[in-house]
């Protein structure tokens, strides 16, 4: 009896053994499968991720090709557009009859020679018989390109201009038509004498005239009143530019050069001293003969103020 207690007894501690290293399996078994299906989740979550970024790789890899491709069409047109400007500079060049080196300048047409500039009569019948050009020696296509030297003196020629004219009671305008700067046409100031009246009321018909003129929605400023051109507008815009004497005056960035009339200034004076249209809408060219004796009128009449006659050429 006592040994069927003691196998009895046996047999349920060895149950309760199997059944705790039964739990105790199933206990690893479920951890380890837990731990199974966290890692499969990880691998399939790395895996959905790489894709994803494979794909962004993928998709920024063709837009930096697309982007390469832009930036070379962009650098060829801009590499044509250098081309096809340097091409005109060069025809400019060859064919400018501003340069004083130039085979093509009306020679008898230059009243006075300075370091880097000239003055000259114009080569039409002009707005008056002492209308004049100031113009730099060398190629240049507007003011704001200019060195600060040859700024300077071409100052040195509207301070005599301005002296010539008060002598006999005028009072002068000094224009600037710097229309087509990237075709490079030479740059010239023209210098207009007008009677002191007309002087004074000058700056309101330029003034009024300026606001009215091209579109309406301009991307620049239409009227800049001048303090420093050469700081006011950039170096390669065309724009047009009036002076009243030694007074400062107004510029306009000019928006379209095809639509802005190269006489603009010609016509609001000519509007002023009552002048018939073919002075302004046609340059009637002179004779050799009527721009020589021309010339020579005002050689006469600037020989008081003629300050190059003070420059020392020896050591040039």
């Amino acid at each position: 009896m006592e040994s069927d207690d003691s196998e009895t007894e046996f047999g349920l501690k060895r149950s309760e053994r199997c059944k705790s290293i039964v739990k105790d399996y199933t206990s690893h078994l479920e951890i380890y499968a837990s731990k199974a299906w966290d890692r499969v989740e990880e691998i399939v979550k790395s895996a959905k991720v790489k894709r994803h970024d494979d794909e962004s790789l993928d998709d920024i890899a063709e837009m930096q090709k697309e982007k390469r491709g832009y930036e070379e069409k962009d650098r060829r047109r801009n590499m044509n557009q250098i081309r096809k400007n340097h091409q005109l500079l060069e025809h400019s060049l060859n064919d400018c009859v501003r340069c004083l080196t130039s085979a093509k300048i009306a020679k008898h047409a230059v009243v006075a020679v300075g370091i880097h500039t000239y003055l000259a009569v114009v080569e039409w019948d002009g707005l008056d018989e002492q209308h004049c050009l100031i113009v730099p020696t060398e190629h240049a296509c507007s003011s704001i390109q200019l060195d600060e030297n040859v700024w300077d003196e071409m100052r040195i020629w509207r301070k005599g201009l301005v002296a010539m004219w008060r002598e006999i009671g005028d009072d002068c305008l000094f224009l600037e038509m710097s229309r087509n700067v990237a075709h490079g046409a030479h740059l010239v100031i023209e210098c207009v004498p007008v009677p002191v009246e007309i002087g004074e009321t000058a700056p309101i018909y330029f003034k009024k005239a300026i606001m009215e003129c091209e579109e309406v929605y301009a991307d620049n400023k239409k009227l800049i009143e001048i303090k420093d051109l050469r700081r006011q507008i950039p170096r390669n815009f065309s724009y047009f530019a009036v002076d009243f004497g030694l007074k400062n005056g107004y510029a306009h960035v000019i928006e379209n050069v095809q639509s802005f009339p190269s006489s603009f200034a010609h016509e609001i004076i000519a509007g002023m001293l009552d002048l018939p249209p073919n002075k302004w809408r046609k340059k009637t060219m002179q004779s050799y003969s009527e721009l020589k004796a021309k010339c020579d009128a005002m050689k006469a009449s600037w020989e008081p103020y003629d300050w190059t006659k003070r420059i020392d050429r020896t050591s040039r």
